[in-house]
């Protein structure tokens, strides 16, 4: 199941709304909604993860909107958006109170947001054992 079919099961009219995907990475949200014809823009800092992203679309067969920018200071107007999806990205933002009000600042009246955030006992630390003496 994608993150989009995911978010579906929440929201049945996600496809009708203006949609900001915070915190692109490789593109996998923007190239599923573009794929279902779905108008939305990222909003990616890391200018690698931008590359491959418009690299994995192509190869899709799709085009998407992908952007440099920071979640601290969204490059949009106010009110732009009907929702915002923030993936696995508010933990690694340097201001998250700092996002939480960008991200209203630029969600319109009635507008929705999803942020997650992975479970922190889902991994595991392994320290490999010291050698003896």
């Amino acid at each position: 199941m994608t993150q989009y079919d995911h978010l579906l099961g929440y929201i049945p009219d996600l496809s009708s709304r203006r949609i900001l995907d915070l915190g692109s990475g490789y593109g996998s949200f923007l190239i599923e909604a573009t794929k279902r014809g779905i108008r939305t823009c990222g909003i990616e800092r890391s200018s690698g993860f931008i590359d491959a992203a418009k690299e994995s679309a192509k190869l899709a067969g799709v085009l998407i909107d992908i952007r440099s920018g920071m979640a601290e200071s969204i490059p949009f107007d106010d009110q732009s958006f009907d929702f915002v999806n923030v993936c696995e990205v508010i933990e690694h933002v340097d201001d998250p109170d700092k996002v939480l009000s960008e991200m209203y600042r630029v969600l319109d009246v009635g507008g929705m947001a999803y942020v997650s955030v992975p479970n922190r006992y889902c991994c595991l630390l392994y320290t490999s054992p010291s050698p003896r003496d």
